[in-house]
């Protein structure tokens, strides 16, 4: 997370992100991302080719 803070849901995972944070998973699996108000939500994705997220740790 850039900035702002996202709610990540992964099949039956539910995440919530804040600035700084980061989440690994495979986007093979059903997921969707929405921000949590108040105020808009930057995120960088880095996919590897399998389509799973890189681990930026």
């Amino acid at each position: 997370m850039l900035s702002g803070r996202l709610r990540l849901v992964i099949g039956e995972q539910d995440v919530t992100l804040g600035t700084g944070e980061i989440e690994k998973f495979d986007t093979r699996i059903p997921h969707r991302l929405a921000t949590i108000r108040p105020g808009p939500a930057s995120v960088l994705s880095i996919f590897s080719k399998a389509g799973s997220a890189f681990d930026c740790r």
